[in-house]
């Protein structure tokens, strides 16, 4: 396992542009296919409570993208669930390399996600000789890194008027009191053009997805299954 000097020699050799730009169509993709879910159930989310549903389905809808019967054999990741507590709720990360990248929404585009236990426990590996004053000084830490733990990311992202208001790439030192290194993901894909064959990929995912919840969704409700 290599040891890093600093946060941004870690993203720039675990996940450099090329492979990270791979991660925001996926985003784009989830929220398009979440407002199109929106708008075609509009009698059914127009209760008072839907806002006790809405953080799920948003998140169903952006995680659901990253499983192995939707990404492209070409996605350079492997998206792994991870329960997060004790009511089975489960969290997403992206393993690459040396480096496991957790996804969670965020209050802004400058905050790290909430210090969850098991994302604490993840962070401490993130040990860095030019950016902790301790480093070397204890061998508190050292077990992480005989033990070859990989490093740990997140990314963060925020939903604001119906779109993507931020995604970011952050690396937490190492007990997700701040972030050490940020990457503006909606910024740098700019620079990159998707292959026909990914945005045919995208582009089916949000069909499957959305058609997908809406045969659970109308059995739920009592409803016949047109497709049987």
């Amino acid at each position: 396992m290599p040891i890093y000097k600093n946060a941004n020699e870690l993203i720039e050799e675990e996940v450099p542009r090329a492979i990270r730009a791979k991660i925001y169509p996926y985003f784009q993709s989830g929220l398009q296919a979440y407002k199109e879910i929106l708008n075609e159930e509009k009698e059914l989310f127009s209760s008072a409570f839907f806002s006790n549903l809405k953080g799920w389905l948003l998140n169903f809808m952006m995680f659901r993208q990253f499983e192995l019967d939707m990404i492209s054999n070409t996605f350079p990741f492997i998206a792994s669930p991870i329960k997060v507590n004790s009511f089975n709720y489960q969290g997403l990360n992206l393993l690459h390399n040396n480096i496991i990248i957790n996804v969670g929404r965020s209050i802004n585009k400058d905050n790290l996600p909430n210090r969850s236990t098991y994302r604490r426990n993840y962070s401490k590996k993130n040990r860095f000789p030019d950016q902790d004053l301790f480093y070397g000084i204890s061998r508190s830490y050292d077990s992480f890194f005989e033990l070859n733990e990989p490093y740990f990311a997140v990314i963060t992202y925020g939903v604001k008027q119906g779109d993507l208001e931020f995604i970011n790439l952050m690396v937490p030192n190492w007990n997700m009191t701040e972030s050490l290194a940020t990457i503006d993901l909606m910024k740098e894909f700019s620079l990159f053009e998707s292959t026909n064959k990914e945005i045919v990929t995208l582009e089916k995912n949000q069909t499957s997805i959305k058609d997908e919840f809406k045969k659970k969704l109308h059995l739920v409700k009592g409803e016949k299954d047109e497709s049987s």
